[in-house]
């Protein structure tokens, strides 16, 4: 994606921080409980590396495709795949070559698809991952 489509996204949409994507559910504890823990997960661990992103960012105009994430200064979309042990979406026939079809569509337009499983976000593997392939 080049920076004037990245600016004219920003434009059109905002862009989406952790201080305003957190959802939260009030828990007995009266603490916050997360709605999509590896998906907020994510975006607080994005801004503690100083990357900049869009969550749920629309990639392709023809199409209801969504990537996770957008890091747009480095034209990474982050996707976060659940159920890769239950037999999820993302790990059966039809929902597999759907994905193929999604980032394939995503890498011609000029994307690197980054995937990680909803372990490896809370398990801070793809944090660190993030931190030496794309720090600044």
């Amino acid at each position: 994606m080049d920076s004037s489509a990245a600016t004219a996204w920003k434009e059109a949409n905002g862009r989406i921080t952790p201080a305003t994507s957190l959802r939260t559910i009030p828990a007995s504890s009266g603490l916050p409980v997360p709605k999509n823990e590896a998906g907020d997960l994510l975006c607080i661990h994005l801004a503690e590396l100083g990357m900049e992103f869009i969550r749920e960012f629309k990639f392709y105009a023809e199409r209801k495709w969504r990537a996770d994430f957008c890091i747009v200064e480095h034209s990474v979309l982050i996707e976060i795949n659940g159920g890769v042990w239950n037999q999820g979406r993302h790990t059966r026939g039809q929902g597999f070559i759907a994905d193929m079809d999604k980032l394939n569509h995503a890498t011609m337009l000029g994307f690197r698809v980054l995937q990680f499983s909803t372990e490896q976000v809370l398990d801070g593997t793809a944090k660190k991952f993030l931190a030496v392939w794309l720090q600044k």
